[in-house]
Protein backbone atom coordinates (compact mmCIF):
# COMPACT_ATOMS: atom_id res chain seq x y z
CA UNK A 1 0.00 0.00 0.00
CA UNK A 2 1.19 3.37 -0.61
CA UNK A 3 2.69 5.79 2.13
CA UNK A 4 0.14 8.39 0.24
CA UNK A 5 -2.97 6.16 0.86
CA UNK A 6 -2.33 4.62 4.08
CA UNK A 7 -1.81 7.96 5.68
CA UNK A 8 -5.36 9.61 3.90
CA UNK A 9 -6.82 6.36 4.84
CA UNK A 10 -5.99 7.78 9.08
CA UNK A 11 -8.59 9.86 9.41
CA UNK A 12 -10.53 6.99 10.42
CA UNK A 13 -8.57 5.93 13.16
CA UNK A 14 -7.29 7.90 16.29
CA UNK A 15 -3.80 8.46 17.52
CA UNK A 16 -2.53 7.51 21.06
CA UNK A 17 -4.02 11.09 22.54
CA UNK A 18 -7.44 11.10 20.57
CA UNK A 19 -9.74 13.98 21.84
CA UNK A 20 -13.56 14.71 21.44
CA UNK A 21 -15.87 17.48 21.76
CA UNK A 22 -18.18 18.45 24.87
CA UNK A 23 -21.89 19.67 23.63
CA UNK A 24 -25.28 18.56 23.49
CA UNK A 25 -27.48 16.40 21.02
CA UNK A 26 -26.87 17.41 17.58
CA UNK A 27 -29.57 18.06 15.69
CA UNK A 28 -30.31 16.30 12.08
CA UNK A 29 -28.76 17.33 9.03
CA UNK A 30 -31.02 18.70 6.07
CA UNK A 31 -31.69 16.04 3.64
CA UNK A 32 -34.16 15.10 2.03
CA UNK A 33 -35.84 15.84 -1.59
CA UNK A 34 -35.37 20.45 -2.04
CA UNK A 35 -34.65 20.77 1.92
CA UNK A 36 -32.59 24.04 2.71
CA UNK A 37 -30.27 24.03 5.16
CA UNK A 38 -30.59 26.12 8.15
CA UNK A 39 -30.05 29.22 7.88
CA UNK A 40 -29.33 29.18 4.30
CA UNK A 41 -28.42 32.15 3.75
CA UNK A 42 -24.14 32.34 4.54
CA UNK A 43 -23.43 33.34 8.02
CA UNK A 44 -23.92 37.19 8.64
CA UNK A 45 -19.92 38.36 9.36
CA UNK A 46 -19.82 40.84 12.45
CA UNK A 47 -17.22 43.34 14.06
CA UNK A 48 -14.22 40.44 14.30
CA UNK A 49 -13.23 40.03 18.25
CA UNK A 50 -9.70 41.69 19.51
CA UNK A 51 -7.06 39.57 18.30
CA UNK A 52 -5.07 37.69 20.24
CA UNK A 53 -0.99 38.03 18.52
CA UNK A 54 0.00 34.26 19.47
CA UNK A 55 -1.31 30.92 20.97
CA UNK A 56 1.07 28.29 21.16
CA UNK A 57 -0.91 24.90 20.85
CA UNK A 58 0.84 21.53 20.87
CA UNK A 59 0.87 18.48 19.58
CA UNK A 60 1.68 14.57 19.91
CA UNK A 61 3.17 14.15 16.68
CA UNK A 62 4.09 15.13 13.08
CA UNK A 63 1.34 15.90 10.73
CA UNK A 64 3.34 15.45 7.83
CA UNK A 65 3.50 18.85 5.59
CA UNK A 66 -0.39 19.30 6.37
CA UNK A 67 -1.14 20.23 2.36
CA UNK A 68 -4.53 19.24 1.37
CA UNK A 69 -3.83 15.52 0.54
CA UNK A 70 -0.52 15.09 3.12
CA UNK A 71 -1.51 14.74 6.76
CA UNK A 72 -1.03 12.08 9.62
CA UNK A 73 -4.30 11.90 11.48
CA UNK A 74 -8.12 12.32 11.48
CA UNK A 75 -7.60 14.66 14.56
CA UNK A 76 -5.87 17.07 14.69
CA UNK A 77 -4.02 16.70 11.28
CA UNK A 78 -7.57 17.08 9.28
CA UNK A 79 -8.65 20.02 11.20
CA UNK A 80 -5.15 21.74 10.75
CA UNK A 81 -5.95 21.53 6.74
CA UNK A 82 -9.16 22.84 7.50
CA UNK A 83 -8.14 25.94 8.71
CA UNK A 84 -6.32 26.62 5.58
CA UNK A 85 -9.02 24.99 3.24
CA UNK A 86 -12.40 26.04 3.11
CA UNK A 87 -15.29 23.35 2.48
CA UNK A 88 -18.59 23.68 1.05
CA UNK A 89 -20.65 23.35 4.26
CA UNK A 90 -19.11 23.73 7.41
CA UNK A 91 -20.90 22.45 10.49
CA UNK A 92 -21.76 23.69 13.74
CA UNK A 93 -20.93 22.90 17.31
CA UNK A 94 -23.89 21.33 17.51
CA UNK A 95 -22.93 19.27 13.78
CA UNK A 96 -25.58 20.54 11.59
CA UNK A 97 -24.52 21.58 8.38
CA UNK A 98 -24.10 25.63 7.65
CA UNK A 99 -23.29 27.59 4.54
CA UNK A 100 -19.73 28.01 3.91
CA UNK A 101 -18.35 28.14 0.54
CA UNK A 102 -21.88 27.55 -0.45
CA UNK A 103 -24.67 30.12 0.54
CA UNK A 104 -27.69 27.31 -0.04
CA UNK A 105 -27.94 23.95 -1.73
CA UNK A 106 -31.33 21.80 -3.06
CA UNK A 107 -31.78 18.20 -4.70
CA UNK A 108 -33.96 17.40 -6.49
CA UNK A 109 -36.58 14.27 -5.83
CA UNK A 110 -34.08 11.54 -5.75
CA UNK A 111 -31.51 13.41 -3.90
CA UNK A 112 -29.38 12.67 -6.64
CA UNK A 113 -29.01 16.04 -8.16
CA UNK A 114 -27.83 18.84 -5.65
CA UNK A 115 -27.10 22.07 -6.80
CA UNK A 116 -25.33 24.53 -4.57
CA UNK A 117 -25.45 28.21 -4.67
CA UNK A 118 -21.14 29.26 -3.92
CA UNK A 119 -20.22 32.50 -2.51
CA UNK A 120 -19.47 35.29 -5.01
CA UNK A 121 -16.91 37.47 -2.77
CA UNK A 122 -13.93 34.38 -1.77
CA UNK A 123 -9.94 34.18 -3.45
CA UNK A 124 -7.27 31.81 -3.01
CA UNK A 125 -4.43 32.99 -0.96
CA UNK A 126 -2.66 33.74 -3.62
CA UNK A 127 -5.50 36.44 -4.83
CA UNK A 128 -7.22 34.01 -7.49
CA UNK A 129 -10.80 34.06 -7.76
CA UNK A 130 -12.40 30.73 -5.83
CA UNK A 131 -15.71 29.93 -8.85
CA UNK A 132 -17.60 26.94 -9.39
CA UNK A 133 -14.99 25.60 -11.78
CA UNK A 134 -12.63 24.66 -8.37
CA UNK A 135 -15.79 23.00 -6.93
CA UNK A 136 -15.77 20.65 -10.31
CA UNK A 137 -12.35 20.38 -10.85
CA UNK A 138 -12.02 18.75 -6.63
CA UNK A 139 -15.01 16.12 -7.60
CA UNK A 140 -13.10 15.48 -10.78
CA UNK A 141 -9.69 14.87 -8.55
CA UNK A 142 -11.18 13.12 -6.08
CA UNK A 143 -12.29 10.54 -8.48
CA UNK A 144 -9.36 10.31 -11.20
CA UNK A 145 -6.36 10.99 -9.19
CA UNK A 146 -6.54 10.40 -5.29
CA UNK A 147 -6.65 6.64 -4.55
CA UNK A 148 -6.81 6.74 -0.36
CA UNK A 149 -9.41 5.31 2.04
CA UNK A 150 -11.46 6.93 4.33
CA UNK A 151 -13.21 10.52 3.50
CA UNK A 152 -11.21 10.58 0.54
CA UNK A 153 -13.42 7.90 -0.90
CA UNK A 154 -16.79 9.79 -0.55
CA UNK A 155 -17.20 11.24 -3.87
CA UNK A 156 -16.37 8.21 -5.80
CA UNK A 157 -18.66 8.14 -8.41
CA UNK A 158 -19.92 11.68 -8.28
CA UNK A 159 -20.12 14.09 -10.67
CA UNK A 160 -20.04 18.02 -11.18
CA UNK A 161 -21.44 20.18 -14.11
CA UNK A 162 -20.61 24.16 -13.73
CA UNK A 163 -23.76 25.90 -14.30
CA UNK A 164 -21.96 29.17 -13.78
CA UNK A 165 -19.49 30.99 -11.67
CA UNK A 166 -20.85 30.79 -8.79
CA UNK A 167 -23.71 27.80 -9.26
CA UNK A 168 -22.67 24.03 -9.74
CA UNK A 169 -24.63 20.44 -9.70
CA UNK A 170 -23.57 17.68 -8.38
CA UNK A 171 -24.88 14.19 -9.76
CA UNK A 172 -24.29 11.04 -7.29
CA UNK A 173 -24.83 7.59 -8.43
CA UNK A 174 -27.41 6.93 -5.70
CA UNK A 175 -29.32 8.77 -3.06
CA UNK A 176 -27.29 10.88 -1.08
CA UNK A 177 -29.95 12.78 1.14
CA UNK A 178 -27.18 13.50 3.76
CA UNK A 179 -24.87 15.06 1.05
CA UNK A 180 -24.44 18.37 2.80
CA UNK A 181 -23.45 16.26 6.05
CA UNK A 182 -20.79 14.89 4.30
CA UNK A 183 -19.30 17.78 2.82
CA UNK A 184 -18.15 18.95 5.16
CA UNK A 185 -15.29 16.46 5.15
CA UNK A 186 -14.50 17.58 1.39
CA UNK A 187 -11.98 20.34 1.38
CA UNK A 188 -11.95 22.23 -1.95
CA UNK A 189 -9.21 22.20 -4.07
CA UNK A 190 -7.56 25.00 -6.12
CA UNK A 191 -7.67 24.01 -9.35
CA UNK A 192 -4.70 26.05 -10.52
CA UNK A 193 -2.62 24.46 -8.46
CA UNK A 194 -3.41 20.92 -8.32
CA UNK A 195 -4.76 20.26 -11.96
CA UNK A 196 -2.27 17.43 -13.42
CA UNK A 197 -0.62 16.87 -9.59
CA UNK A 198 -0.52 13.29 -9.65
CA UNK A 199 -2.83 12.44 -12.79
CA UNK A 200 -0.49 9.71 -14.02
CA UNK A 201 -1.52 6.21 -14.27
CA UNK A 202 1.92 5.04 -12.03
CA UNK A 203 0.63 4.84 -8.81
CA UNK A 204 4.15 5.22 -7.28
CA UNK A 205 4.44 8.20 -9.72
CA UNK A 206 1.34 9.73 -8.56
CA UNK A 207 1.91 9.41 -4.51
CA UNK A 208 5.12 11.19 -5.11
CA UNK A 209 3.82 13.83 -7.04
CA UNK A 210 0.89 14.61 -4.36
CA UNK A 211 2.95 14.35 -1.34
CA UNK A 212 5.58 16.24 -2.17
CA UNK A 213 3.51 19.29 -3.79
CA UNK A 214 4.45 22.29 -1.04
CA UNK A 215 1.77 24.20 -1.79
CA UNK A 216 -0.73 25.04 0.85
CA UNK A 217 -2.91 27.49 -1.54
CA UNK A 218 -6.45 27.25 0.23
CA UNK A 219 -9.42 29.97 0.79
CA UNK A 220 -9.54 29.63 4.43
CA UNK A 221 -8.65 31.30 7.58
CA UNK A 222 -5.05 30.52 7.64
CA UNK A 223 -1.83 30.62 5.97
CA UNK A 224 0.78 28.05 6.36
CA UNK A 225 4.15 30.01 7.71
CA UNK A 226 7.17 28.58 8.00
CA UNK A 227 6.99 24.63 9.26
CA UNK A 228 9.03 21.64 10.18
CA UNK A 229 7.40 18.03 10.36
CA UNK A 230 9.48 16.61 12.82
CA UNK A 231 9.46 19.99 15.28
CA UNK A 232 6.43 22.90 14.54
CA UNK A 233 4.07 24.28 12.30
CA UNK A 234 3.38 27.98 11.85
CA UNK A 235 -0.37 29.19 10.74
CA UNK A 236 -0.61 33.03 10.03
CA UNK A 237 -4.24 34.59 10.31
CA UNK A 238 -5.38 35.28 6.92
CA UNK A 239 -6.62 38.84 7.38
CA UNK A 240 -8.66 39.42 3.96
CA UNK A 241 -10.71 35.82 5.25
CA UNK A 242 -14.35 36.32 3.71
CA UNK A 243 -15.95 35.80 7.57
CA UNK A 244 -13.67 38.31 9.05
CA UNK A 245 -10.17 38.09 10.18
CA UNK A 246 -9.43 35.34 13.13
CA UNK A 247 -9.23 35.42 16.36
CA UNK A 248 -5.73 34.82 16.76
CA UNK A 249 -3.13 36.37 14.45
CA UNK A 250 -0.18 33.37 14.73
CA UNK A 251 -0.93 29.62 16.00
CA UNK A 252 2.59 27.83 16.65
CA UNK A 253 1.91 24.40 16.94
CA UNK A 254 5.30 22.22 18.29
CA UNK A 255 5.27 18.70 18.30
CA UNK A 256 6.01 17.37 21.68
CA UNK A 257 6.01 13.24 21.35
CA UNK A 258 6.68 12.24 24.88
CA UNK A 259 3.14 12.23 26.68
CA UNK A 260 4.50 13.36 29.77
CA UNK A 261 6.40 15.81 28.49
CA UNK A 262 3.67 17.29 26.55
CA UNK A 263 1.38 17.61 29.43
CA UNK A 264 4.65 18.96 31.77
CA UNK A 265 4.91 21.58 29.04
CA UNK A 266 1.14 22.99 29.91
CA UNK A 267 1.52 22.04 33.37
CA UNK A 268 4.59 24.85 33.28
CA UNK A 269 2.77 27.28 30.91
CA UNK A 270 5.57 26.70 28.36
CA UNK A 271 2.45 26.11 25.94
CA UNK A 272 -1.18 27.72 25.96
CA UNK A 273 -3.26 24.80 25.38
CA UNK A 274 -2.70 20.69 23.71
CA UNK A 275 -4.52 18.52 21.56
CA UNK A 276 -5.29 16.40 23.85
CA UNK A 277 -7.42 14.88 26.56
CA UNK A 278 -5.89 14.37 30.06
CA UNK A 279 -5.56 11.41 31.19
CA UNK A 280 -8.23 10.64 33.16
CA UNK A 281 -5.98 9.54 35.88
CA UNK A 282 -4.09 13.02 35.98
CA UNK A 283 -7.45 15.16 35.39
CA UNK A 284 -7.33 15.78 39.24
CA UNK A 285 -3.64 17.14 39.20
CA UNK A 286 -4.69 19.83 36.74
CA UNK A 287 -7.98 21.04 38.19
CA UNK A 288 -5.93 22.77 40.90
CA UNK A 289 -3.31 24.42 38.61
CA UNK A 290 -4.11 28.39 38.81
CA UNK A 291 -3.06 29.49 35.34
CA UNK A 292 -5.36 26.28 33.49
CA UNK A 293 -9.48 26.20 32.87
CA UNK A 294 -10.62 23.16 32.62
CA UNK A 295 -13.51 22.12 30.18
CA UNK A 296 -15.18 18.46 29.91
CA UNK A 297 -17.60 16.74 27.17
CA UNK A 298 -18.72 13.64 25.40
CA UNK A 299 -16.92 12.30 22.64
CA UNK A 300 -18.00 10.47 19.62
CA UNK A 301 -14.86 9.16 19.40
CA UNK A 302 -15.05 5.22 20.60
CA UNK A 303 -12.78 2.63 22.57
CA UNK A 304 -14.25 -1.25 21.10
CA UNK A 305 -13.46 -4.53 20.88
CA UNK A 306 -12.38 -5.70 17.50
CA UNK A 307 -13.63 -9.22 16.91
CA UNK A 308 -12.06 -11.31 13.80
CA UNK A 309 -14.42 -13.06 12.32
CA UNK A 310 -12.14 -13.93 9.77
CA UNK A 311 -10.61 -16.81 12.31
CA UNK A 312 -12.40 -19.17 13.88
CA UNK A 313 -14.46 -19.54 16.02
CA UNK A 314 -14.90 -15.77 16.20
CA UNK A 315 -16.81 -15.96 12.97
CA UNK A 316 -19.78 -17.84 15.09
CA UNK A 317 -21.70 -14.90 16.30
CA UNK A 318 -22.77 -17.61 19.68
CA UNK A 319 -18.92 -16.97 20.27
CA UNK A 320 -19.09 -13.08 20.22
CA UNK A 321 -22.56 -12.82 22.19
CA UNK A 322 -20.89 -15.03 24.99
CA UNK A 323 -17.85 -12.47 24.71
CA UNK A 324 -20.60 -10.05 24.95
CA UNK A 325 -22.31 -11.43 27.67
CA UNK A 326 -19.07 -11.90 30.18
CA UNK A 327 -18.83 -8.14 30.21
CA UNK A 328 -19.77 -5.55 32.94
CA UNK A 329 -19.84 -2.56 30.98
CA UNK A 330 -20.46 -0.47 34.08
CA UNK A 331 -17.40 -1.78 35.74
CA UNK A 332 -15.33 -1.48 32.61
CA UNK A 333 -16.06 2.13 32.89
CA UNK A 334 -15.16 2.48 36.16
CA UNK A 335 -12.23 0.26 35.87
CA UNK A 336 -10.38 1.20 32.93
CA UNK A 337 -11.28 4.79 31.82
CA UNK A 338 -11.96 6.14 35.82
CA UNK A 339 -15.91 6.85 34.98
CA UNK A 340 -14.99 9.25 32.22
CA UNK A 341 -16.73 7.62 30.20
CA UNK A 342 -20.40 6.62 28.44
CA UNK A 343 -21.58 3.21 28.40
CA UNK A 344 -21.11 1.71 25.05
CA UNK A 345 -24.50 0.94 22.72
CA UNK A 346 -23.87 -1.45 20.56
CA UNK A 347 -25.57 -0.15 17.24
CA UNK A 348 -22.60 1.42 17.77
CA UNK A 349 -24.01 5.42 17.17
CA UNK A 350 -23.55 7.35 20.03
CA UNK A 351 -26.56 8.06 22.19
CA UNK A 352 -26.28 11.87 21.77
CA UNK A 353 -26.24 11.60 18.02
CA UNK A 354 -29.56 11.61 15.43
CA UNK A 355 -30.72 8.28 14.86
CA UNK A 356 -29.28 5.95 17.72
CA UNK A 357 -31.40 3.31 19.06
CA UNK A 358 -32.16 3.35 22.75
CA UNK A 359 -31.70 0.10 24.98
CA UNK A 360 -28.60 -1.54 23.27
CA UNK A 361 -27.02 -2.21 26.28
CA UNK A 362 -24.51 -4.87 27.31
CA UNK A 363 -25.48 -7.21 30.75
CA UNK A 364 -23.19 -9.20 31.89
CA UNK A 365 -25.22 -12.90 32.66
CA UNK A 366 -21.88 -15.46 33.30
CA UNK A 367 -24.40 -18.04 33.22
CA UNK A 368 -26.12 -17.75 29.97
CA UNK A 369 -23.03 -17.66 28.31
CA UNK A 370 -21.74 -20.66 29.61
CA UNK A 371 -24.91 -22.26 29.01
CA UNK A 372 -24.49 -20.89 25.36
CA UNK A 373 -21.22 -22.26 24.51
CA UNK A 374 -21.69 -25.52 25.92
CA UNK A 375 -24.75 -25.88 23.80
CA UNK A 376 -22.85 -24.90 20.45
CA UNK A 377 -20.12 -27.35 21.36
CA UNK A 378 -18.09 -25.65 22.93
CA UNK A 379 -16.82 -27.54 25.83
CA UNK A 380 -13.87 -28.01 28.52
CA UNK A 381 -13.61 -31.99 27.72
CA UNK A 382 -10.65 -31.94 30.16
CA UNK A 383 -11.68 -29.97 32.77
CA UNK A 384 -8.33 -27.85 32.86
CA UNK A 385 -11.00 -24.82 32.56
CA UNK A 386 -10.34 -23.88 29.45
CA UNK A 387 -12.88 -24.98 26.63
CA UNK A 388 -12.23 -26.26 23.06
CA UNK A 389 -13.93 -25.06 19.96
CA UNK A 390 -15.88 -28.38 18.48
CA UNK A 391 -12.41 -29.70 16.42
CA UNK A 392 -11.28 -30.13 20.04
CA UNK A 393 -8.87 -26.64 19.59
CA UNK A 394 -8.27 -25.07 23.17
CA UNK A 395 -9.89 -21.40 23.12
CA UNK A 396 -6.89 -19.96 23.84
CA UNK A 397 -6.09 -16.01 22.81
CA UNK A 398 -4.54 -12.37 22.88
CA UNK A 399 -6.21 -9.69 23.07
CA UNK A 400 -4.21 -6.60 21.57
CA UNK A 401 -4.08 -3.28 23.37
CA UNK A 402 -2.43 -0.01 22.51
CA UNK A 403 0.46 -0.11 25.03
CA UNK A 404 0.65 4.03 25.44
CA UNK A 405 -3.19 3.59 26.56
CA UNK A 406 -3.48 2.68 30.24
CA UNK A 407 -6.79 2.84 29.46
CA UNK A 408 -7.08 0.41 26.76
CA UNK A 409 -4.37 -2.03 28.83
CA UNK A 410 -6.86 -2.05 31.61
CA UNK A 411 -10.01 -2.85 29.51
CA UNK A 412 -8.04 -5.82 28.37
CA UNK A 413 -6.48 -6.81 31.63
CA UNK A 414 -10.48 -7.01 32.52
CA UNK A 415 -11.42 -8.97 29.69
CA UNK A 416 -8.79 -11.51 30.44
CA UNK A 417 -10.39 -12.13 34.26
CA UNK A 418 -13.83 -11.77 32.85
CA UNK A 419 -13.05 -14.27 30.23
CA UNK A 420 -12.23 -17.28 32.60
CA UNK A 421 -15.61 -17.23 34.36
CA UNK A 422 -16.48 -18.59 30.84
CA UNK A 423 -14.04 -20.87 30.01
CA UNK A 424 -11.84 -18.46 27.44
CA UNK A 425 -8.19 -18.22 28.12
CA UNK A 426 -6.96 -14.81 27.38
CA UNK A 427 -3.64 -12.98 27.41
CA UNK A 428 -2.98 -9.28 27.71
CA UNK A 429 -0.72 -8.52 24.57
CA UNK A 430 0.16 -4.82 25.60
CA UNK A 431 1.73 -3.72 21.79
CA UNK A 432 2.93 -0.79 20.44
CA UNK A 433 0.11 1.18 18.78
CA UNK A 434 1.63 1.00 14.89
CA UNK A 435 2.42 -2.62 15.17
CA UNK A 436 -0.91 -2.92 16.58
CA UNK A 437 -2.61 -1.18 14.14
CA UNK A 438 -0.75 -3.34 11.41
CA UNK A 439 -2.14 -6.59 13.54
CA UNK A 440 -5.58 -5.15 12.98
CA UNK A 441 -5.93 -2.92 9.89
CA UNK A 442 -2.70 -3.91 8.04
CA UNK A 443 -2.29 -1.29 5.05
CA UNK A 444 -5.43 0.79 6.11
CA UNK A 445 -7.00 -0.79 3.51
CA UNK A 446 -8.88 -4.45 3.90
CA UNK A 447 -9.71 -5.10 0.02
CA UNK A 448 -5.73 -5.20 -0.64
CA UNK A 449 -3.96 -6.60 2.68
CA UNK A 450 -7.37 -8.72 3.68
CA UNK A 451 -7.89 -9.58 7.51
CA UNK A 452 -5.23 -8.88 9.85
CA UNK A 453 -2.82 -11.59 12.14
CA UNK A 454 -5.23 -10.62 15.25
CA UNK A 455 -7.92 -12.38 17.28
CA UNK A 456 -9.15 -9.65 19.55
CA UNK A 457 -7.81 -6.07 20.13
CA UNK A 458 -9.19 -3.14 22.14
CA UNK A 459 -8.76 -0.40 19.71
CA UNK A 460 -10.28 3.09 19.15
CA UNK A 461 -12.16 4.40 15.98
CA UNK A 462 -11.83 9.11 15.73
CA UNK A 463 -14.94 11.32 16.39
CA UNK A 464 -14.62 11.90 12.90
CA UNK A 465 -15.93 8.57 11.60
CA UNK A 466 -19.82 9.47 12.98
CA UNK A 467 -20.09 12.69 11.44
CA UNK A 468 -22.70 10.77 9.58
CA UNK A 469 -24.47 8.15 11.57
CA UNK A 470 -26.28 6.68 8.84
CA UNK A 471 -22.40 6.50 6.64
CA UNK A 472 -20.98 4.98 9.76
CA UNK A 473 -23.29 1.81 10.12
CA UNK A 474 -22.34 1.12 6.26
CA UNK A 475 -19.01 1.32 7.06
CA UNK A 476 -18.21 -1.02 9.92
CA UNK A 477 -20.61 -3.30 8.66
CA UNK A 478 -21.05 -3.94 4.78
CA UNK A 479 -19.70 -7.09 4.11
CA UNK A 480 -18.79 -5.59 0.42
CA UNK A 481 -14.77 -4.44 1.40
CA UNK A 482 -15.30 -0.65 -0.04
CA UNK A 483 -18.70 0.20 1.32
CA UNK A 484 -17.26 -1.59 4.33
CA UNK A 485 -13.88 0.14 4.45
CA UNK A 486 -14.20 -0.30 8.02
CA UNK A 487 -15.34 -3.48 8.20
CA UNK A 488 -11.51 -4.83 9.83
CA UNK A 489 -13.65 -7.61 11.40
CA UNK A 490 -14.48 -9.18 8.14
CA UNK A 491 -18.37 -9.82 9.39
CA UNK A 492 -20.37 -10.94 6.60
CA UNK A 493 -24.30 -10.87 7.42
CA UNK A 494 -26.71 -11.38 4.33
CA UNK A 495 -29.42 -9.76 6.20
CA UNK A 496 -27.47 -6.83 7.36
CA UNK A 497 -25.91 -6.01 3.62
CA UNK A 498 -29.83 -6.07 2.77
CA UNK A 499 -31.09 -3.83 5.47
CA UNK A 500 -27.83 -1.55 4.59
CA UNK A 501 -28.83 -1.46 0.60
CA UNK A 502 -32.15 -0.14 1.66
CA UNK A 503 -30.96 2.58 3.79
CA UNK A 504 -28.50 3.59 0.93
CA UNK A 505 -31.30 3.17 -1.50
CA UNK A 506 -34.16 5.34 1.01
CA UNK A 507 -34.85 9.09 1.12
CA UNK A 508 -37.83 8.87 3.09
CA UNK A 509 -36.74 9.72 6.34
CA UNK A 510 -39.32 7.79 8.44
CA UNK A 511 -38.10 4.96 6.35
CA UNK A 512 -34.18 5.89 6.83
CA UNK A 513 -35.13 6.38 10.43
CA UNK A 514 -36.91 2.30 10.79
CA UNK A 515 -34.18 0.86 9.15
CA UNK A 516 -31.17 2.23 11.01
CA UNK A 517 -33.05 1.43 14.06
CA UNK A 518 -33.20 -2.21 12.58
CA UNK A 519 -29.41 -2.39 11.57
CA UNK A 520 -28.18 -1.24 15.02
CA UNK A 521 -30.49 -3.84 16.44
CA UNK A 522 -28.70 -6.56 14.28
CA UNK A 523 -25.27 -5.38 15.18
CA UNK A 524 -26.13 -5.61 19.00
CA UNK A 525 -27.59 -9.43 18.02
CA UNK A 526 -24.63 -10.45 16.01
CA UNK A 527 -21.79 -8.10 17.40
CA UNK A 528 -19.49 -8.14 14.72
CA UNK A 529 -17.53 -5.62 17.06
CA UNK A 530 -18.66 -4.57 20.97
CA UNK A 531 -18.54 -1.05 21.45
CA UNK A 532 -17.06 -0.47 25.32
CA UNK A 533 -17.28 2.97 25.81
CA UNK A 534 -17.64 6.18 24.48
CA UNK A 535 -14.93 8.83 26.46
CA UNK A 536 -16.33 12.12 28.24
CA UNK A 537 -12.61 14.34 27.56
CA UNK A 538 -11.52 17.09 29.51
CA UNK A 539 -9.20 19.52 28.29
CA UNK A 540 -7.13 22.27 29.81
CA UNK A 541 -5.88 25.51 28.56
CA UNK A 542 -4.26 28.92 29.52
CA UNK A 543 -7.81 31.17 29.28
CA UNK A 544 -5.07 34.27 30.43
CA UNK A 545 -4.14 33.52 26.78
CA UNK A 546 -6.75 32.70 24.77
CA UNK A 547 -10.08 31.57 25.77
CA UNK A 548 -12.08 31.62 22.32
CA UNK A 549 -11.91 27.84 22.01
CA UNK A 550 -15.08 26.01 21.06
CA UNK A 551 -16.11 22.40 20.72
CA UNK A 552 -16.99 21.37 17.64
CA UNK A 553 -19.86 18.27 19.34
CA UNK A 554 -18.06 15.16 19.72
CA UNK A 555 -14.46 16.26 18.06
CA UNK A 556 -12.43 18.35 20.15
CA UNK A 557 -11.90 22.20 20.69
CA UNK A 558 -9.01 22.10 17.28
CA UNK A 559 -11.24 23.29 14.75
CA UNK A 560 -11.96 26.09 12.33
CA UNK A 561 -14.73 27.24 14.75
CA UNK A 562 -12.25 27.81 17.55
CA UNK A 563 -10.17 31.22 15.89
CA UNK A 564 -13.49 32.40 13.59
CA UNK A 565 -15.74 35.43 14.46
CA UNK A 566 -19.14 33.84 16.40
CA UNK A 567 -21.05 33.53 12.72
CA UNK A 568 -22.04 30.17 13.95
CA UNK A 569 -24.25 28.35 16.51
Amino acid sequence: MMRYARRLAAIAVSTTLVVAACGGSASPSPSGAGTQPPGSDAPATQAPPTQVEQVTLATFDTEFALTALDFNYGYPGFEFVKLQYDTLVQVDTGNNPQPLLATEWESNAGATEWTFTLRDDVTWHDGEPFTADDVAFTVRYQNDVVRGGGAFTTLRGFEAEVIDDTHVMITTPQPEPELARKLNLIVMLPEHIWDGVGDVEDLEESDRQITELADHTGTGPYMMGDYDPDRSYTFLANENYFLGAPAVKKIVVPIIKDTTALFSALRSGEVDAVVSALPAENIADFQNQPNLTLLEGPAFSSRVLQINAAHKPFDDPIVRRAIGMMIDPQELVDVAKLGQAVIGSQGYIHPNLPGAAAGLTLKRDYAAANALLEGAGYVDSNNDGVRETPDGTPMSYEVVAWAEEPDMVRAADLLVEWGAAIGLDLRTAATETNAAVDLVWPGFNRSESGPGPFDLAVWNWSAGVLNVPSQALQLFYHSDVVTGRLNVDFYESSEMDTLLDALAASTDQDERADLMTQIQELAAEDLPFIILWYPVDTYAFDSTVYDGWRFLDGLGMINKLSFLPQVYP
